[in-house]
């Protein structure tokens, strides 16, 4: 026997089935809804993204240009650091005395003990943020009757001389800080041409405010960068010696090159009285090998006693009559190494005042002798010819009573001849300073 069942529907069934399509219509409306929005807010968070990240840049670059701005200045006329003579003065600074004089400073920040609105506080150019100027009360080389603090008050931080401005609506100011980190002269000069300007390493920070508009003071957008910096010195002399075709150096045991660093005082070493290679010694203070090379555009030749604390720097020859002939010598010689260099032309003679003195002196080195080039006043070595065209005459190879190697004050140098000593404390030393 078979049961049956018969399905029945009827209106309530009907509006059930309706019910069930509604809310699932109502769930995708609520669904497509949210997507939209999301899509929407993902399209303004990106546009207001790339807006805050061009705001941002702008106003990097333009902290960065602060930076900049603030190089040149230091090395402008509008500004004027204190000089080696005023060292002692202004700044609390250790002297290493005479003859040297020079000077370092003994704290960082570096210290005012003189001169300043705040004494023994440090040494500080202000433009933003809390604190002030402390800077010496000195005239910049610029002119006589405007300081250091107020032309760094006008350039560095006045928005009318730094504001940086691409159209009506891309524009931005900087302000500019800077502390004063270290302090150390590096030599005393004969006259002023030749007082080199102190080694100063400043700490500076650059505040860019990004406005927009070219008129408005609206701070849209801000940045910071800071950059130690401090001036790069070249050495005068780059080699011990370099000859412009060749160069053969001998002598008996002892005979080297060495160098040492002005800026830290005297010279530490000393004429070797042993075999060669003491002439760089790593007991001595003071002596580098730094600057005691040795090179030329042809050859080099090193006698068998010699010893070059830096390196034999070989030249390709390029000038009329000069080839390049390599290194000859030993390789123990050479405490640095061997090396390839370019062509180096010879400088421009030396533009001599009228009458200057045909004759030129020579000097001649021996036992425990020490020449010293070039002097401050007369020359030591006598009789010279009477020099004309000047008022007084005088009997130095200068036209007048100093000599520094400078057109105003020229000197000229025949020839120079070392001999004997054969080493120890008799050796004869020539010193260029």
């Amino acid at each position: 026997m078979r049961s049956h069942f018969l399905e029945r529907t009827g209106p309530g069934s009907e509006k059930r089935e309706k019910g069930i399509a509604l809310i699932l219509v109502l769930l995708a409306l609520l669904v497509l809804s949210l997507l939209a929005a999301a899509i929407v807010f993902t399209a303004r968070s990106e546009t207001f993204a790339a807006y805050n990240y061009k705001l941002d840049t702008q106003a990097d670059y333009l902290a960065k240009a602060g930076i900049q701005r603030a190089i040149n200045w230091f090395r402008s006329n509008h500004y004027r650091a204190i000089s080696e003579a005023e060292a002692s003065t202004y700044y609390l600074v250790t002297s290493e005395g005479s003859p040297y004089n020079l000077f370092t400073s003994n704290a960082s920040p570096v210290v005012c003990k003189y001169g300043c609105s705040s004494l023994n506080s440090p040494v500080q150019l202000i433009g933003f943020g809390s604190g002030s100027s402390n800077y010496p009360d000195i005239y910049n080389t610029e002119s006589t009757a405007r300081k250091v603090i107020d032309a760094f008050a006008s350039d560095l931080n006045d928005p009318s001389n730094t504001r940086v401005t691409a159209d009506s609506d891309d524009s931005g100011y900087f302000n500019v800080n800077a502390v004063l980190l270290n302090y150390q002269t590096v030599n005393l000069g004969y006259l002023p041409p030749l007082t080199v300007t102190p080694v100063e390493t400043w700490l500076i920070t650059s505040r860019a405010t990004w406005t927009g508009g070219s008129g408005s003071t609206t701070r849209v957008a801000t940045a910071e960068e800071q950059a130690v910096i401090q001036p790069i010195y070249i050495p005068t002399w780059g080699n011990a010696l370099y000859g412009f075709c060749s160069v053969t150096m001998q002598g008996s045991s002892g005979t080297c090159t060495d160098a040492f660093n002005s800026s830290l005082g005297a010279y530490g070493g000393g004429n070797p009285s042993v075999a060669s290679g003491q002439c760089d010694s790593t007991t001595a203070s003071n002596v580098i090998g730094a600057g005691a090379s040795v090179g030329a555009n042809g050859g080099v030749t090193l006698g068998s006693n010699v010893t070059v604390s830096g390196d034999v720097v070989i030249g390709t020859g390029g000038t009329a009559g000069c080839t390049a002939s390599g290194y000859s010598g030993s390789t123990s010689s050479v405490l640095g190494q061997v090396i390839n260099g370019p062509h180096k032309d010879p400088p421009p003679a030396p533009t001599f005042r009228a009458n200057f003195p045909n004759g030129a002196p020579s000097y001649s080195l021996g036992s425990g002798s020490v020449q010293v080039l070039p002097v401050g006043a007369t020359w030591s070595n006598s009789p010279f010819p009477q020099t004309t065209g000047v008022s007084p005459a005088t009997s130095s190879p200068c036209m007048d009573t100093t000599c520094n190697g400078t057109a105003a004050h020229p000197y000229e140098i025949s020839s120079i001849s070392m001999s004997g000593g054969g080493g120890g404390g008799n050796a004869p030393v020539l010193e260029l300073v």
